[in-house]
């Protein structure tokens, strides 16, 4: 059995890492794999993955942990399944940290598992003629693959660790336990780190420089990789196909004029237009000339679990490079509208600086790509009948008479061409005899190396600006000479065009109507001064003939919570604002469904029992308006989500203010209502006395005001003498009514009339229930009617009269309000 090479990718769960995700694995990790690969070209490869995050998520602050796995297996998941793994799945942990001391921990547990697997013995066979087995193989290398985009927490010692033996691990003792074990450390940091790279910087004192260009921001410090592979060009350069070109025809006659087209003559070498190298004397022209140097080869391991060619590979990294640089545009914008919410000006003016230039190589790129896509489109559609033929002549061939029957056809050299879900066929040149790009020269810049799935007929600024989104720092290699020509490819339909361009258009980008994500609740925990973060993967539907630019949603978004207010005024803020109702489901693709719902349930129970709502807002740095998502619990417990636009800061309905209900006699409660009581918390308690209290003051008031459009139309019916209310219009009269009603009510606890002060009220909300003092009838006063003759019964026309010359206006007293 082969040995092994065994590899541990160490990554948090951030999203920050999860924007880069894709650059990183294909630009930094593959190589690394690759180089592995080739150094131990006759070994095992074996891959472990471990993902952490914080030190408060649960149910482990280890989100994902794979064993020792063959790397074709796991691959493909890493490329497009990463959310499975556990990345992208949390936040960095703000200024607390990450668990990274517990994900490192974690990785030497699996490779002591690993090691005790390879060094069991294996069964020795009873029969005296069977041959005794070899023991298991040997760990030949073993490296540590460490991808960090937060710092690490303040953790002195592992928690989750399985093995006794790591118990006392620190970051003091990391580098001995390393050395033990003969691991390789090496460490990929998104943004600067200095604590984790101080860590390092203990365990390897002479890190090696990578061979690949990482972005200006990235760190790279490797350690125990060779820094080139030797390869044996000898036999690259030979291959049979040159052979068999070396192989004399029968000799024939030459006739020029008589030759068929089928019968063409044998030519020497001296009349063939050289490739790559000097070919043989003689060749069949029938069949076109082998190159001479074939193109080196991906790794077999790498190209059969990552199977793409190197074609595709570019053309992928020039969309993903695209993508990646949207990502980063929105975190960005994200951090920076957050720094302005917190008054932090010089990290929103610093943050600002960042963006802009950003920015503008962003919608240039894109422009530039939109304008070559959109004449690809054109002429896709425009192109009709039987297309030209796929092998060109060579000009000059076609231009010499006596050339035309005694040279061979020139195989013209072109990049590989890509599939129809990546780009265009590469051959358009060939096909259309119009330049695709009026008033563009179609050829490349002098001096200028094609990158491989770049059509040769775009625009010099196109092509100049690929070169920039693929890598500005990479190291090109070589161009190589083309195979022997393929036919090339139909050419995609425009409907698959669309797709595999879709969301790199502007303009065109595919109104989408539902989105999948985090929503991020963080706080501080009042009893243990330690902050908790919860996080739920949700998916937001919104009505198709909504248009809510879904597709522009940040993947998390951080809810603040804010107290709530009544309903009425909810409801006529959202109409007023034009909000859209949206629904809010749980992630289908969970990592763990179940521990999802239940923190939904978490979340929406805390609301209601705080009354408060959630409220997420974010602008993208070219919007003028602020998007918002609001989310509150209904009376029967939905929890309720909308979505509306807004210029600024929305300006919500306030709360109603706090209902003293420290003097309510408890003691005047239905049995029921008690009984409810006594299962409920101190807080909960009290709000629920809030809120009953707060629907029978606002019935009372809906009574009163039916009893006063009853004697406005009672009076306005009546129509009474006016020598009665000396010269009062009738309305006047009923706004004074209305007046000294809401004083009575305002008034009556406080000279002693039912409910007042005679029954005293004392509730302690946080002792026990088994002594309730409320009385309802004193705590609710009920409405009285108006049982006199006038508008109050005891207060005579010039007592209104006196009062209603003082208050000119017809209003209440100053600093009284109608309950």
């Amino acid at each position: 059995m082969a040995d092994i090479v065994a590899v541990a990718l160490v990554v948090d769960s951030s999203l920050t890492l999860a924007a880069d995700w894709p650059f990183i694995l294909n630009n930094y990790i593959f190589p690394l794999l690759q180089r592995l690969h080739e150094a131990y070209a006759n070994h095992q490869s074996r891959l472990a993955v471990i993902t952490y995050a914080t030190a408060e998520t649960r149910p482990s602050p280890l989100v994902a942990k794979r064993f020792f796995t063959p790397l074709q297996l796991l691959i493909k998941e890493l490329a497009e399944e990463a959310p499975k793994l556990g990345i992208g799945l949390t936040g960095s942990g703000g200024d607390v940290g990450m668990a990274v001391l517990e994900g490192m921990t974690a990785a030497l547990e699996l490779f002591d598992q690993l090691q005790a697997a390879c060094q069991r013995k294996p069964l020795v066979p009873q029969a005296v003629n069977q041959p005794i087995p070899k023991s298991g193989p040997q760990i030949s290398a073993s490296h540590i693959i460490h991808v960090a985009a937060a710092p690490p927490d303040p953790s002195q010692h592992p928690l989750w660790n399985s093995s006794p033996k790591l118990d006392r691990m620190s970051w003091d003792n990391l580098p001995m336990q390393l050395q033990k074990r003969k691991i390789q450390w090496s460490l990929m940091l998104l943004q600067p780190l200095p604590r984790l790279k101080e860590y390092y910087s203990k365990a390897v004192t002479s890190p090696l420089p990578p061979w690949f260009s990482p972005r200006p921001e990235h760190t790279i410090l490797l350690t125990g990789f060779p820094q080139k592979v030797v390869k044996r060009p000898a036999e690259a350069q030979a291959s049979p196909d040159t052979k068999r070109a070396k192989i004399f025809p029968p000799a024939t006659t030459p006739s020029a004029p008589h030759t068929s087209p089928n019968n063409k003559p044998v030519v020497s070498s001296s009349d063939i237009v050289p490739l790559a190298a000097p070919s043989a004397s003689t060749i069949v022209p029938s069949q076109p000339p082998a190159p001479a140097l074939q193109p080196p080869q991906a790794s077999p391991l790498i190209a059969q679990a990552h199977p793409r060619s190197q074609a595709q590979l570019s053309t992928q990294q020039i969309v993903e490079r695209i993508k990646s640089m949207d990502a980063e545009i929105k975190v960005l914008g994200a951090k920076m509208q957050e720094a302005k919410m917190s008054g932090n000006e010089e990290e929103a003016e610093r943050l600002r600086k960042e963006l802009e230039p950003k920015t503008l190589v962003f919608t240039k790129a894109r422009q530039s790509f939109a304008q070559y896509v959109h004449q690809m489109q054109n002429q896709g559609q425009a192109r009709s009948g039987p297309p030209a033929s796929s092998n060109p002549v060579n000009p000059q061939a076609s231009t010499n008479p006596a050339s035309s029957s005694a040279e061979p056809v020139q195989i013209k050299h072109e990049p590989p061409s890509l599939p129809d879900s990546q780009m265009p066929v590469q051959s358009q040149h060939a096909r259309h005899s119009s330049n695709p790009f009026p008033g563009m020269s179609s050829a490349s810049p002098s001096g200028s190396q094609s990158i491989p799935g770049i059509l040769p007929n775009a625009p010099p600024g196109v092509t100049a600006q690929m070169h920039k989104l693929v890598d500005q720092h990479r190291n090109l290699r070589p161009q190589q000479p083309a195979p022997a020509q393929q036919p090339p490819p139909a050419q995609p339909s425009a409907s698959t065009f669309d797709q595999a361009t879709a969301g790199l258009l502007p303009g065109q980008q595919p109104r989408r109507h539902r989105w999948e994500g985090v929503i991020h609740w963080g706080g501080v925990d009042p009893t243990t001064q330690v902050r908790k973060d919860l996080n739920v993967e949700v998916a937001v539907e919104a009505p198709k003939q909504s248009d809510l630019q879904m597709e522009n949603w940040p993947q998390t978004l951080d809810l603040s919570p804010a107290p709530l207010g009544t309903m009425t005024d909810i409801s006529a803020f959202l109409k007023r604002v034009g909000a859209v109702g949206c629904l809010l489901s749980l992630h289908s693709r969970a990592l763990d469904a179940k521990l999802n719902e239940r923190f939904l349930q978490m979340f929406s129970g805390f609301l209601k029992l705080r009354g408060l709502y959630a409220m997420a807002s974010w602008r993208r740095p070219t919007d003028t308006r602020q998007s918002n998502l609001l989310l509150f619990v209904m009376a029967d417990g939905k929890l309720v989500t909308v979505f509306f636009f807004s210029a600024g800061p929305p300006d919500m309905p306030k709360p109603p203010p706090k209902i003293d209900i420290s003097k309510i006699d408890l003691s005047k409660l239905p049995p029921d209502v008690l009984a409810h009581l006594q299962t409920l918390t101190p807080d909960a308690r009290r709000q629920y006395l809030q809120d009953m209290l707060r629907r029978h003051l606002e019935t009372q008031r809906q009574q009163q005001q039916q009893q006063q459009q009853q004697q406005q139309r009672q009076m306005l019916q009546q129509q009474p003498d006016p020598s009665m209310n000396n010269g009062m219009n009738p309305l006047m009269l009923a706004a004074a009514n209305q007046s000294m009603n809401g004083m009575n009510n305002l008034l009556g606890p406080m000279m002693g009339q039912p409910g007042s002060a005679s029954n005293p009220i004392n509730v302690n909300m946080g002792g026990a229930m088994g002594q309730p003092q409320l009385n309802m009838g004193g705590g609710f006063p009920q409405a009285q009617p108006n049982r006199g003759q006038g508008p109050m019964g005891n207060v005579s026309y010039e007592m209104l009269q006196s009062f209603m010359q003082r208050n000119a206006d017809g209003s209440m007293l100053p600093g009284m309000e109608q309950s």
